[in-house]
Order: structure tokens, then sequence, then C-alpha cells
């Protein structure tokens, strides 16, 4: 080897470790000063050792304790769990809001009160109705354990509140100790007393009594030994009385909310109890305990570090770029592996828990799919009650809990199998699921459409690891399959977390790569007229004579005009002639356009939506514009718009297209097509999901409704060039108050 060639080889490896190390530490920088990574990590590492500790002590339980004693203290478990959303009303999520500590405090020791009261209130319920409950049940034995549902159910109170006090302070690792020594004494109880006797129901609900009981004693030692000073300055009942009031809509909403959704879960077992029998309750509760896994794992440690930032950030498309990026990687990660563990759940089963839990791995199929969708909802729960639209989730929550149940218990009734009916009972699941999140992006005034992609992913990843895995069942011995399908499974995930860096380094969205879209800014980028062939005089001439009307054809003296583009109509709207007049477009190809076509005009490179400036202008006018903004952005826009208005000042928003037209022009009724009809809708309908020049279909009443969101009133003109748009003119509502009132005194 020649000294060059060695050289050259010390070079390339010197590089390849620079670049190695470069990576290295930019990942150790973003581990170490991203608080949020941090906190998320603390507490996912805690929940992972508590859920752990569980998995690997179920082959023992389910060995020596039988599906019918697991169903038993399953039902046990669902009573307490149904409780567990009102022994504080759901105040404790309130802990983190105040900005002080006396007002967190305040919150505490109202959670605190609440859960007493309710626990003690719930005591002679529990001892008279125990036997009669348990009789409708199904399952005498259970009437021995109900009475100590209220006091297991006041501690499961001060875990919560104990543990949204210590998130406030950061404390995340006092809470993962817990969880721990709760998870220990859950399953160390009943295995330990079975090798010192035998196995009985009562050992493991002994467990989940001492473990709920040392976990919230060691939370309030934890809460005392760190912040008893700051407890006791919200210790008062002017504190408590103070923040039951501001916070009030929490009862009223949130906890009816949680109660609503544990109680459905809590039925869901009831149900299976009355109408078959414990057995398959038991194993249905240990399908779900394993499926849900994830869900346990990661939404919910993501839950408590994210509604922090939630409550905190500001920026509306940094935060959707946030929860979509998340999405996307748990949709990528996630799924193969679910698809794959549902393929092969009875199998898995049968071999870690013994052949009488088999048909556990049925049902476990079955809950993979509400599985994914939770895992992709659970922990944005909170996005609604930010937005104060806790009487919307209440009503869809209540909705869904409602289809459900009357979905399983109409089929058990009718007599279809326990494993149908949890299928169908599953298929409900995911749907809403899928709905919610939908709805809770519009809530965010996020784009829906942004969600496309995720889903599609999701589909394709659960489509090919499906296919790979039936394929190698099909052709090859059980346990060839399950290798086969298992490395087929990590190759999807291998490609799909490729495309993902890919995107991410060519700065793409998932959604080029997939549907191929044009954003709207990239539509244009390049473009040199924003008419689309509309360049002849006459009828530039016609187009411009229409948009005149909309300001009575006198040329306002100051003139804003947004989305300019380059110049084309600026001489035939007679803007020429305005003692000001100031142009305003994104596009700056287009911009340099206009400054060669009229020289010394004001001209200024921004997005429209985000445009504003400390003068006043007679009227501010768009046409063809508004199409490309989403309604957060047009709400943007007709906020700093209302700041520019002068008084008597209008703002137009011209050729709007019109959602009421849309189907006949796509259609192509209105354009005199020689061939209109489904088929040439079909074509419009995937040209606009690929991205086209038409944008948004708006109709009166979302302009109405943002109009009156910024004090602004509003009329309509329809189009008659193009009579699938509308024109919207609009005014500040005082000044046209006003000028009323001066009429009527006239």
């Amino acid at each position: 080897m020649s000294v060059e060639t060695g050289i050259s080889n010390t070079m390339n490896v010197s590089q390849a470790d620079r670049s190695t190390f470069a990576v290295l530490s930019r990942l150790h920088q973003y581990l170490v000063h991203s608080e949020f990574v941090r906190s998320f990590l603390v507490v996912l590492s805690g929940t992972v050792m508590a859920r752990a500790i569980l998995i690997l002590a179920m082959p023992l339980l389910a060995r020596w304790y039988s599906p019918d004693a697991i169903g038993v203290w399953q039902l046990f478990v669902s009573f307490l769990a149904a409780l567990s959303p009102v022994m504080t009303l759901r105040y404790e999520i309130a802990v983190t809001l105040p900005d002080t500590d006396e007002g967190a405090a305040g919150v505490f020791w109202l959670c605190l009160s609440i859960s007493a009261v309710i626990s003690l209130a719930c005591v002679i319920p529990a001892y008279l109705y125990a036997e009669p409950v348990a009789l409708a049940i199904g399952d005498q034995q259970l009437s021995r354990f109900l009475w100590l549902v209220p006091p297991l159910s006041m501690t499961l109170g001060i875990q919560q509140v104990c543990t949204y006090w210590l998130n406030r302070n950061g404390a995340f690792v006092a809470t993962t100790h817990p969880i721990i020594v709760k998870s220990l004494a859950m399953v160390g109880i009943p295995i330990g007393i079975y090798c010192l006797t035998s196995a009985d129901t009562q050992y493991l609900i002994a467990g989940t009594v001492i473990g709920n009981l040392v976990a919230a004693l060691l939370l309030l030692w934890s809460i005392g030994h760190r912040n008893h000073t700051a407890l006791r300055s919200g210790l008062s009942w002017k504190a408590i009385y103070s923040a039951a009031m501001q916070y009030r809509n929490y009862p009223i909403y949130i906890a009816p909310i949680g109660f609503v959704t544990q109680g459905a879960a809590s039925l869901a077992y009831v149900l299976l109890a009355i109408y078959t029998t414990p057995r398959n309750v038991g194993l249905y509760a240990v399908a779900m305990q394993v499926t849900f896994l994830p869900v346990t794992f990661i939404s919910q440690s993501l839950n408590q570090v994210f509604y922090p930032k939630l409550a905190r950030e500001q920026d509306r498309e940094r935060l959707q770029a946030f929860i979509l990026q998340v999405l996307f990687q748990m949709v990528v990660f996630a799924t193969p592996l679910a698809v794959l563990f549902a393929a092969n759940a009875p199998d898995i089963f049968a071999l870690l828990l013994g052949a009488q839990w088999k048909q556990a791995g049925i049902y476990a199929a079955c809950l993979a799919g509400p599985s994914q969708m939770m895992l992709l909802t659970a922990w944005l729960n909170r996005m609604q009650h930010v937005a104060g639209r806790q009487r919307l989730e209440l009503v869809m929550e209540a909705t869904y809990s409602v289809v459900s149940i009357l979905v399983l218990a109409v089929l058990l009734h009718s007599g279809v199998s326990p494993e149908f009916s949890v299928a169908a009972y599953c298929a409900t699941t995911v749907i809403y699921n899928g709905i919610w999140l939908a709805v809770t992006f519009h809530v965010a005034r996020f784009s829906i459409r942004s969600l496309l992609p995720t889903f599609s992913i999701l589909l394709i990843l659960a489509v090919l690891t499906f296919t790979a895995c039936q394929s190698a069942r099909y052709w090859f011995s059980p346990l060839a399959a399950a290798v086969i399908g298992t490395v087929s499974t990590l190759l999807i995930q291998l490609v799909a977390a490729s495309l993902s860096v890919l995107s991410s380094k060519r700065s793409l969205s998932m959604s080029r790569l997939l549907w191929r879209w044009k954003s709207w800014k990239e539509m244009w980028d390049g473009e040199t007229s924003p008419l689309f062939g509309i360049d002849a005089a006459e009828q530039l001439t016609s187009f411009a004579d229409e948009l005149k009307l909309l300001f009575h054809s006198e040329t306002p003296e100051r003139v804003l005009e947004i989305g300019c583009g380059n110049g084309a109509l600026f001489p035939y709207l007679g803007f020429s002639k305005a003692r000001r007049y100031r142009g305003v477009d994104f596009s700056s190809s287009m911009i340099e356009d206009f400054e060669r076509r009229c020289p010394g005009t004001s001209l200024t490179v921004c997005e429209g939506e985000k445009y504003q400036d400390n003068d006043e202008y007679d009227l501010i006018f768009s046409n063809g514009v508004v199409q490309f903004f989403n309604p957060a952005m047009l709400d943007s826009h007709l906020q700093n718009a209302k700041k520019m208005l002068a008084p008597g000042g209008k703002l137009i928003l011209g050729s709007v297209p019109w959602r009421v037209a849309r189907y006949v022009y796509l259609r192509g009724e209105l354009l005199g097509a020689a061939r209109s009809g489904w088929l040439r809708y079909v074509r419009g309908s995937i040209s606009e999901w690929r991205g086209n020049y038409m944008g948004r279909w708006y109709d009166h009443r979302e302009i109405v409704k943002l109009a009156n969101r910024n004090g602004l009133s509003v009329r309509f003109c329809g189009s008659l060039l193009h009579p699938y748009r509308f024109h919207a003119i609009l005014e500040i509502k005082k000044v046209k108050e006003d000028a009323a009132a001066a009429r009527s005194a006239a």
C-alpha cells in the first residue's frame, strides 16, 4: 500500500469518526438541553419499570391463578377504576395552572377534601349493596371485597393530586418510585402468599389494596418532605373556596368525561361477567393488560409532560408541527409491531402463559387496533380542555360510551360469541378515536388535512405487515413463519423510518412523498401571473369592472392590496390614482415583475395573513387570495386588517370559491365542458387533494363566524363572471351602527 493510499484511508476514517462524533454530540445536546425530552424519559422509565414488573410476573400469576380468579380480581379493580375519576372531581388537573404556590396549594387541599368526603359517602352504600350487586353480576364471592372500594378509592385520589403537584414542581423522579413500589406489592404479595399457602382471589385483591396504600403514603411523604411550606400557604377555607370557584368547569365537564370513559370500560367487564362467565372476564383482562402496554408506557408518560407544554405554548403552528411529528413517529414504530402481535397473539399467549390462556390471545388480537389508536390519542386528551371545549368532549365521550356498550350488550344478549362481540366493540373504539382526533385538530384550529398522511402511512404499514405475516404462515411452519414475520416487520419499520429521515433531511413532508401534494406557496413558485391566462385587455377590463363595483367605482385614497401579484389588475382597478397605495405579496418574483411594470410603487414581500403596519387604509383589498388561507390564517388576516382599517373603511375579500357551487364546478357544468359528469368530478376531486389553484372552498357561514369573532359586519355579493365564487365586504361593526344611529336621528 502506498503512502498516499494510507493517508487517504486515514483521512476517510478520521472524517467518518468526526461525522459520527458530530451526530452523537448533537443527540447528546438534544437530550441534555431538552427539558421536555428529559422529563418524558424520566416518567417513561418509571412507567416502564412498573409495567415491566407486572408483565414479568404475569406468567407466574397466570399459571398459579386461574382465569376465574383473575376475572373476579378484575371486576373488583373495575369498580375501583370507575370511581377514580370522580374522587377529586378532576380538580387535580388544575394543580399545574396557578401562577403562585398558594393558589396551587389551595387546589391541592381542595382535592384531598373532596376525596375524603366522597370516600366516606360511599362506605354505607358499598356495605349495604355489595351482596345484591355481586348476585346480579353472577359471582357471589365478589361481595366479600366490594366494601374495600370506598377507602381504597381515597388512596387513588391522593395519588392523583400528589402526582400533579410533583409534576408542577418538576419532581418527576419522585412520581416514579411509588408506582414501582405499587407494582411490586401488587404482584409480590399474591406470588409470596402462593408460595407459602395456596392461590386464592383474596390474595390478588390484598396486593392491590396494599400497593395503592403504600404508593399514597410514599407520595404524601415526598410532598411533605419537599414542599410543606408551600402547602401550608394554601391551607385555608378562603384558598380552597377560591380554587373551587376558579376551576369550577373541571367538575362540571371533565369529571363526567372521566367517569363516563372509565365507567364504560368497567361496564364492559361487568357485561362479560353477566352474559358469560368470570373466566372470560379474566381472559379479557389479561389481554387488555398486555395489549395496552404501549398506551401505558408511552401515551400516559407523554401526557404528564405534554400538558404543561400545551398550557404554555402560544405558537399554534409550532405546536401542530410538534404533534404531527410525534404522531408520525408513533405510527412508524408501533403499527408494524401491533399488526405482528395481533397476527400471532394466540400462539404468544399459549406459549408464555399456558394453553388455558390461548383464548386471551384472540381477545388481544381484537384489542390491537384500539391500542394503536389510543396510543395516538391518549396523550392528547387535554387539548380540548385547554381550548375550552369540555362540553363538546363530554358529549363525544358520552355518545361513544353509550354506543360501544350498546353494541357489546346487544351482541352478547343475542347469543353472539364473546370473541365476536368484543371485536365489534373494538371496531367502535377504533372509529371513535379517529373521529376524536379529527375533531380535536379542528377545535385546536389545526389542519385536519394534515392528518391524512399519518393515517395513510398507518394503513399502508398495517396492510404490508399483515400480508407478510399471513403469507409466512401460509407457506412455512409456525416457527419459521414467526421468524420470517418478525424479520419482515423489522424491515418494514426500517424502510418507513428511512423515508421519515429522508423527508426531514430534504425538508419534504410525508404528504408530498405519498400524494405529491403541492402547497399553495409551491404552486406559485416561478409563476409570473396570478390570473391563469386572463391577460387580454378586454378580459382584464371586465374582471376589474366587476371588482370595482364592490367599492362603488370610486378609488379610495389609501389602499392596501393583499396578494397584489404582478400588478396586472393594478391600472384597471384604478389603484394607480390612489393617494397612497401599498401592495403585498409573498412571491418575490411577482413583486419584481410588478416593480418593472410600475416603477416607484410601494411594494412589500410578506405573507398576506401576517402583514400589518401602523398606517390606516380606506380599502384593504384582496382578490382570489382567501382561498389559500385556512380558517386560522384568515382569522389572523381579519385581526390584522381590522387594526389597519380607517374609520368607514372597507375590507374586501374578492373571488372566494363558494362551497355551495363546488360540486357543479367539479362536474364541469359551470365551465361549459364538453364532458361533464361524475368522472370529471372524481378527477377534479383528486386534483384538489393533490393541490391546485382553487385552494379552500368557503361558505358564507364560515366568513360570518370569523367576521363576528373579530367585530366585523359582512355582506356578500355573487360573481357574474365566475358564478362559483362570491365576494365579501366587511366593515367594522361600530362604524355601521353609528351610521345607522345618525340616519335615524336625522
